[in-house]
Protein backbone atom coordinates (compact mmCIF):
# COMPACT_ATOMS: atom_id res chain seq x y z
CA UNK A 1 0.00 0.00 0.00
CA UNK A 2 2.84 2.34 0.73
CA UNK A 3 5.11 2.12 -2.26
CA UNK A 4 7.03 4.81 -4.06
CA UNK A 5 7.59 5.32 -7.76
CA UNK A 6 9.48 7.66 -10.05
CA UNK A 7 10.02 11.25 -8.97
CA UNK A 8 10.62 14.60 -10.60
CA UNK A 9 11.35 18.03 -9.18
CA UNK A 10 11.47 21.65 -10.27
CA UNK A 11 12.34 24.68 -8.15
CA UNK A 12 12.13 28.34 -9.07
CA UNK A 13 11.54 31.59 -7.28
CA UNK A 14 8.24 33.51 -7.36
CA UNK A 15 7.91 35.99 -10.18
CA UNK A 16 9.73 33.88 -12.80
CA UNK A 17 6.52 32.42 -14.22
CA UNK A 18 7.57 28.95 -13.19
CA UNK A 19 6.61 26.67 -10.34
CA UNK A 20 7.61 28.24 -6.99
CA UNK A 21 7.77 24.96 -5.09
CA UNK A 22 9.56 21.66 -5.21
CA UNK A 23 7.21 18.94 -6.46
CA UNK A 24 7.98 15.28 -6.26
CA UNK A 25 5.49 12.77 -7.60
CA UNK A 26 5.23 9.40 -5.91
CA UNK A 27 2.76 6.57 -6.06
CA UNK A 28 0.09 6.84 -3.38
CA UNK A 29 -0.07 7.08 -0.47
CA UNK A 30 2.29 9.93 0.37
CA UNK A 31 3.57 9.50 3.92
CA UNK A 32 6.30 10.89 6.10
CA UNK A 33 7.57 9.63 9.39
CA UNK A 34 8.12 6.22 10.90
CA UNK A 35 4.68 4.73 10.22
CA UNK A 36 4.82 1.47 8.29
CA UNK A 37 1.95 -0.23 6.50
CA UNK A 38 1.84 -2.95 9.14
CA UNK A 39 1.96 -0.41 11.98
CA UNK A 40 -0.91 1.60 10.53
CA UNK A 41 -2.97 -1.54 9.92
CA UNK A 42 -2.36 -2.62 13.52
CA UNK A 43 -3.70 0.74 14.69
CA UNK A 44 -6.86 0.24 12.64
CA UNK A 45 -7.31 -3.28 13.98
CA UNK A 46 -6.95 -2.03 17.55
CA UNK A 47 -9.49 0.71 16.85
CA UNK A 48 -11.94 -1.86 15.48
CA UNK A 49 -11.68 -4.38 18.32
CA UNK A 50 -14.05 -2.53 20.74
CA UNK A 51 -16.56 -2.23 17.89
CA UNK A 52 -16.32 -5.97 17.27
CA UNK A 53 -16.79 -6.64 21.00
CA UNK A 54 -19.90 -4.42 21.10
CA UNK A 55 -21.32 -6.21 18.07
CA UNK A 56 -21.02 -9.55 19.86
CA UNK A 57 -22.68 -8.08 22.94
CA UNK A 58 -25.48 -6.60 20.83
CA UNK A 59 -26.11 -9.30 18.23
CA UNK A 60 -24.61 -12.51 19.63
CA UNK A 61 -21.77 -14.76 18.56
CA UNK A 62 -22.95 -14.94 14.94
CA UNK A 63 -21.69 -11.36 14.54
CA UNK A 64 -18.17 -12.53 15.40
CA UNK A 65 -18.57 -15.52 13.09
CA UNK A 66 -19.49 -13.32 10.13
CA UNK A 67 -16.55 -11.00 10.74
CA UNK A 68 -14.19 -13.98 11.19
CA UNK A 69 -15.32 -15.55 7.90
CA UNK A 70 -14.76 -12.22 6.14
CA UNK A 71 -11.25 -11.84 7.57
CA UNK A 72 -10.18 -15.47 7.00
CA UNK A 73 -11.32 -15.53 3.38
CA UNK A 74 -9.82 -12.11 2.68
CA UNK A 75 -6.40 -13.30 3.81
CA UNK A 76 -6.86 -16.65 2.03
CA UNK A 77 -7.80 -15.12 -1.32
CA UNK A 78 -4.96 -12.61 -1.01
CA UNK A 79 -2.46 -15.44 -0.44
CA UNK A 80 -3.88 -17.64 -3.19
CA UNK A 81 -3.74 -14.89 -5.82
CA UNK A 82 -0.19 -13.92 -4.89
CA UNK A 83 0.85 -17.57 -5.15
CA UNK A 84 -0.82 -18.03 -8.55
CA UNK A 85 0.52 -14.73 -9.90
CA UNK A 86 3.95 -15.51 -8.43
CA UNK A 87 4.00 -12.27 -6.49
CA UNK A 88 5.54 -11.67 -3.12
CA UNK A 89 2.85 -12.33 -0.53
CA UNK A 90 1.39 -9.23 1.10
CA UNK A 91 -0.35 -10.95 4.02
CA UNK A 92 2.22 -9.66 6.52
CA UNK A 93 1.15 -6.03 6.01
CA UNK A 94 -2.29 -6.90 7.50
CA UNK A 95 -4.16 -4.91 4.84
CA UNK A 96 -6.26 -7.98 3.96
CA UNK A 97 -7.19 -8.37 7.63
CA UNK A 98 -8.37 -4.76 7.79
CA UNK A 99 -10.37 -5.11 4.56
CA UNK A 100 -12.02 -8.24 5.93
CA UNK A 101 -12.87 -6.55 9.21
CA UNK A 102 -14.35 -3.48 7.54
CA UNK A 103 -16.41 -5.47 5.05
CA UNK A 104 -17.71 -7.88 7.71
CA UNK A 105 -18.72 -5.07 10.06
CA UNK A 106 -20.86 -3.44 7.35
CA UNK A 107 -23.07 -6.54 7.04
CA UNK A 108 -26.29 -7.31 8.92
CA UNK A 109 -26.04 -10.11 11.45
CA UNK A 110 -28.56 -12.28 9.59
CA UNK A 111 -26.61 -12.67 6.32
CA UNK A 112 -25.69 -16.23 5.26
CA UNK A 113 -22.07 -17.14 5.85
CA UNK A 114 -21.31 -17.49 2.15
CA UNK A 115 -21.84 -13.74 1.70
CA UNK A 116 -18.80 -12.48 3.66
CA UNK A 117 -16.74 -15.09 1.80
CA UNK A 118 -18.09 -13.78 -1.52
CA UNK A 119 -17.32 -10.24 -0.43
CA UNK A 120 -13.76 -11.26 0.42
CA UNK A 121 -13.31 -12.68 -3.08
CA UNK A 122 -14.67 -9.55 -4.75
CA UNK A 123 -12.62 -7.15 -2.64
CA UNK A 124 -9.31 -9.03 -2.64
CA UNK A 125 -9.27 -10.45 -6.15
CA UNK A 126 -11.30 -8.07 -8.33
CA UNK A 127 -10.66 -4.73 -6.65
CA UNK A 128 -7.19 -5.27 -5.18
CA UNK A 129 -4.98 -7.92 -6.75
CA UNK A 130 -6.19 -7.45 -10.33
CA UNK A 131 -4.92 -3.86 -10.11
CA UNK A 132 -1.52 -4.97 -8.84
CA UNK A 133 -1.99 -5.50 -5.12
CA UNK A 134 -1.42 -3.32 -2.09
CA UNK A 135 -1.00 0.37 -2.90
CA UNK A 136 -2.07 0.09 -6.54
CA UNK A 137 -5.84 -0.18 -6.15
CA UNK A 138 -7.60 2.98 -7.44
CA UNK A 139 -10.65 2.41 -5.24
CA UNK A 140 -11.24 1.03 -1.74
CA UNK A 141 -11.69 -2.76 -2.15
CA UNK A 142 -13.99 -3.30 0.84
CA UNK A 143 -16.38 -0.49 -0.14
CA UNK A 144 -16.45 -1.58 -3.79
CA UNK A 145 -17.34 -5.11 -2.71
CA UNK A 146 -20.03 -3.81 -0.35
CA UNK A 147 -21.52 -1.59 -3.08
CA UNK A 148 -21.45 -4.40 -5.65
CA UNK A 149 -23.13 -6.84 -3.26
CA UNK A 150 -25.59 -4.26 -1.89
CA UNK A 151 -28.60 -5.72 -3.78
CA UNK A 152 -27.71 -9.25 -2.65
CA UNK A 153 -27.42 -8.18 0.99
CA UNK A 154 -30.79 -6.42 0.77
CA UNK A 155 -32.44 -9.54 -0.64
CA UNK A 156 -31.02 -12.16 1.73
CA UNK A 157 -30.94 -10.28 5.04
CA UNK A 158 -32.75 -7.75 7.20
CA UNK A 159 -31.56 -5.15 9.68
CA UNK A 160 -32.18 -6.21 13.25
CA UNK A 161 -32.41 -4.15 16.44
CA UNK A 162 -29.59 -4.40 18.97
CA UNK A 163 -30.56 -6.96 21.57
CA UNK A 164 -31.73 -9.50 18.99
CA UNK A 165 -29.04 -12.10 19.62
CA UNK A 166 -28.15 -14.71 17.02
CA UNK A 167 -25.73 -17.43 18.09
CA UNK A 168 -26.40 -20.03 15.39
CA UNK A 169 -23.40 -21.31 13.39
CA UNK A 170 -25.71 -22.38 10.53
CA UNK A 171 -24.57 -21.50 7.02
CA UNK A 172 -27.95 -19.87 6.36
CA UNK A 173 -30.42 -18.76 9.02
CA UNK A 174 -33.95 -19.98 8.33
CA UNK A 175 -36.85 -17.55 8.24
CA UNK A 176 -38.31 -19.35 11.25
CA UNK A 177 -35.10 -18.87 13.27
CA UNK A 178 -34.99 -15.15 12.48
CA UNK A 179 -38.69 -14.72 13.24
CA UNK A 180 -38.28 -16.50 16.58
CA UNK A 181 -35.53 -14.12 17.70
CA UNK A 182 -37.38 -11.04 16.48
CA UNK A 183 -40.60 -12.22 18.12
CA UNK A 184 -38.86 -12.59 21.47
CA UNK A 185 -37.51 -9.05 21.30
CA UNK A 186 -39.73 -6.02 21.74
CA UNK A 187 -38.36 -3.26 19.54
CA UNK A 188 -39.02 0.32 20.71
CA UNK A 189 -41.46 2.49 18.80
CA UNK A 190 -38.78 5.16 18.52
CA UNK A 191 -35.13 5.34 19.43
CA UNK A 192 -33.84 7.94 21.86
CA UNK A 193 -30.79 10.10 21.23
CA UNK A 194 -28.79 8.05 23.71
CA UNK A 195 -29.59 4.88 21.74
CA UNK A 196 -27.81 6.26 18.68
CA UNK A 197 -24.85 7.35 20.78
CA UNK A 198 -24.37 4.12 22.73
CA UNK A 199 -25.40 1.70 20.01
CA UNK A 200 -28.80 0.32 20.90
CA UNK A 201 -30.46 0.72 17.50
CA UNK A 202 -31.23 -1.21 14.35
CA UNK A 203 -28.26 -1.52 12.02
CA UNK A 204 -25.39 -3.56 10.68
CA UNK A 205 -22.89 -5.40 12.85
CA UNK A 206 -20.37 -2.62 13.34
CA UNK A 207 -22.24 0.57 12.54
CA UNK A 208 -24.54 1.07 15.52
CA UNK A 209 -22.37 2.61 18.26
CA UNK A 210 -21.56 6.25 17.52
CA UNK A 211 -19.48 6.64 20.68
CA UNK A 212 -17.18 3.70 19.84
CA UNK A 213 -16.72 4.87 16.25
CA UNK A 214 -15.90 8.41 17.39
CA UNK A 215 -13.49 7.06 20.02
CA UNK A 216 -11.79 5.03 17.28
CA UNK A 217 -11.54 8.17 15.13
CA UNK A 218 -9.86 10.09 17.94
CA UNK A 219 -7.42 7.23 18.55
CA UNK A 220 -6.49 6.97 14.87
CA UNK A 221 -6.07 10.74 14.54
CA UNK A 222 -3.88 10.93 17.64
CA UNK A 223 -1.78 8.09 16.25
CA UNK A 224 -1.65 9.98 12.92
CA UNK A 225 -2.89 6.88 11.16
CA UNK A 226 -5.70 8.90 9.58
CA UNK A 227 -6.15 12.62 9.02
CA UNK A 228 -9.07 14.38 10.67
CA UNK A 229 -10.18 16.28 7.57
CA UNK A 230 -11.88 13.39 5.75
CA UNK A 231 -14.07 12.01 8.57
CA UNK A 232 -14.88 15.51 9.84
CA UNK A 233 -15.97 16.73 6.40
CA UNK A 234 -17.75 13.47 5.50
CA UNK A 235 -19.69 13.03 8.74
CA UNK A 236 -20.21 16.76 9.25
CA UNK A 237 -21.68 17.24 5.78
CA UNK A 238 -23.88 14.19 6.18
CA UNK A 239 -25.25 15.36 9.53
CA UNK A 240 -25.92 18.88 8.26
CA UNK A 241 -27.90 17.49 5.32
CA UNK A 242 -29.84 15.14 7.61
CA UNK A 243 -30.91 17.98 9.90
CA UNK A 244 -31.74 20.30 6.99
CA UNK A 245 -33.93 17.55 5.54
CA UNK A 246 -36.17 17.72 8.62
CA UNK A 247 -37.60 20.97 7.26
CA UNK A 248 -38.86 19.15 4.19
CA UNK A 249 -40.76 16.35 5.88
CA UNK A 250 -38.78 13.10 6.37
CA UNK A 251 -38.70 11.76 9.91
CA UNK A 252 -35.23 12.46 11.27
CA UNK A 253 -35.35 9.33 13.42
CA UNK A 254 -35.94 7.15 10.36
CA UNK A 255 -33.06 8.81 8.54
CA UNK A 256 -30.70 8.54 11.50
CA UNK A 257 -31.52 4.85 11.90
CA UNK A 258 -30.93 4.22 8.20
CA UNK A 259 -27.67 6.06 7.57
CA UNK A 260 -26.08 7.65 10.66
CA UNK A 261 -24.06 4.61 11.70
CA UNK A 262 -22.77 3.89 8.21
CA UNK A 263 -21.83 7.53 7.62
CA UNK A 264 -19.75 7.57 10.80
CA UNK A 265 -18.19 4.13 10.27
CA UNK A 266 -17.36 4.54 6.59
CA UNK A 267 -16.02 8.08 7.09
CA UNK A 268 -13.50 6.78 9.63
CA UNK A 269 -12.53 3.33 8.33
CA UNK A 270 -12.96 3.48 4.54
CA UNK A 271 -12.95 7.04 3.22
CA UNK A 272 -9.63 7.68 5.00
CA UNK A 273 -7.76 4.95 3.09
CA UNK A 274 -4.44 6.72 2.28
CA UNK A 275 -4.11 4.91 -1.05
CA UNK A 276 -7.39 6.19 -2.48
CA UNK A 277 -7.92 9.55 -0.75
CA UNK A 278 -6.35 12.98 -1.40
CA UNK A 279 -3.00 13.98 0.03
CA UNK A 280 -3.45 17.73 0.46
CA UNK A 281 -5.46 18.77 3.57
CA UNK A 282 -7.74 21.10 1.59
CA UNK A 283 -8.29 18.30 -0.91
CA UNK A 284 -9.28 15.97 1.91
CA UNK A 285 -11.93 18.42 3.07
CA UNK A 286 -13.38 18.67 -0.44
CA UNK A 287 -13.23 14.90 -0.86
CA UNK A 288 -14.90 14.25 2.49
CA UNK A 289 -17.64 16.78 1.83
CA UNK A 290 -18.21 15.22 -1.59
CA UNK A 291 -18.61 11.80 0.03
CA UNK A 292 -21.19 13.18 2.46
CA UNK A 293 -23.17 15.00 -0.23
CA UNK A 294 -23.22 12.02 -2.58
CA UNK A 295 -24.12 9.55 0.18
CA UNK A 296 -27.07 11.61 1.35
CA UNK A 297 -28.23 12.38 -2.20
CA UNK A 298 -28.41 8.67 -2.96
CA UNK A 299 -30.35 8.07 0.24
CA UNK A 300 -32.94 10.79 -0.27
CA UNK A 301 -33.35 10.17 -4.01
CA UNK A 302 -33.36 6.36 -4.08
CA UNK A 303 -33.75 5.30 -0.42
CA UNK A 304 -30.54 3.29 -0.47
CA UNK A 305 -27.58 3.55 1.86
CA UNK A 306 -25.37 5.68 -0.34
CA UNK A 307 -22.27 5.63 1.87
CA UNK A 308 -20.98 2.42 0.27
CA UNK A 309 -21.35 3.91 -3.22
CA UNK A 310 -20.07 7.39 -2.41
CA UNK A 311 -16.57 6.30 -1.36
CA UNK A 312 -15.61 4.45 -4.60
CA UNK A 313 -16.92 7.32 -6.73
CA UNK A 314 -14.98 9.91 -4.75
CA UNK A 315 -11.89 7.64 -4.76
CA UNK A 316 -11.75 8.11 -8.52
CA UNK A 317 -11.88 11.89 -8.02
CA UNK A 318 -9.21 12.09 -5.30
CA UNK A 319 -6.27 12.78 -7.62
CA UNK A 320 -8.19 15.37 -9.71
CA UNK A 321 -9.14 17.07 -6.43
CA UNK A 322 -5.48 17.25 -5.38
CA UNK A 323 -4.54 18.58 -8.82
CA UNK A 324 -7.25 21.24 -8.62
CA UNK A 325 -6.08 22.43 -5.19
CA UNK A 326 -2.48 22.62 -6.42
CA UNK A 327 -3.48 24.69 -9.47
CA UNK A 328 -5.43 27.13 -7.30
CA UNK A 329 -2.43 27.52 -4.98
CA UNK A 330 -0.06 28.07 -7.88
CA UNK A 331 -2.32 30.72 -9.43
CA UNK A 332 -2.44 32.57 -6.13
CA UNK A 333 1.33 32.44 -5.77
CA UNK A 334 1.81 34.04 -9.20
CA UNK A 335 -0.31 37.07 -8.36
Amino acid sequence: MYTSGSSSSQQNSPGTGKLPYVFREFARPHLRGSNSVRGMMLDVILALLPIVAWSVFSFGWRALLIVAVSVIFSVLFDLIFCRIAKRETQAADLSAVVSGLVFGLTLPVTVPLWLPAAGAFVSMIIFKQVFGGTGKNPVNPAMCARALLYPVVSMVSIMTPAGCRFDSPALVLSDEAVAAVLGAHEAPDAYRAVDYIVGNTEGTIGEISAVLILAAAVFLCVRKTVSWQVPAAFAGTGLVIIFISVMFGPDIRETLTAVLGSVLFVSVFSATDPVTSPVIPAGRLIYGAGCGILAMALYFLFRINGTYFAVPVMNLLSKPIDDMVLRIRMKKSFR
